[in-house]
């Protein structure tokens, strides 16, 4: 699978199933458990997380102590207008039950 399909899989599983984004974030793991539960292993996904977030497409997010250090990655409004005209598209491609 081309990296750019994978980069709108992950934007797809941060925007949620419906098109309003509600300010979830997704743990390191959940995107991985999500991309092996559509087929995909990936063995850079640090570097696509870090390349997308760069682009002002995701933000990642850092938590604090208070809450076990919790790193999370969250869509930002790049990623979703970047995603929208696609989404019919890209639900085609991925599941978000997993």
């Amino acid at each position: 699978m081309e990296k750019n399909e994978i980069i709108e899989g992950i934007l797809y599983m941060l925007q949620g199933a419906t098109s309003k984004f509600d300010g979830q974030g997704y743990k390191y793991s959940q995107i991985l458990d999500f991309l092996k539960a559509n087929g995909v292993i990936v063995e850079n996904l640090r570097e696509i997380l870090k390349e997308i977030e760069d682009k002002g497409l995701i933000e990642e997010r850092y938590f604090g102590k208070e809450h076990d250090d919790r790193i999370d990655y969250a869509i930002e409004q790049k990623g979703i207008d970047l995603i929208k005209n696609k989404r019919k598209e890209v639900r085609n491609k991925w599941k978000l039950q997993y």
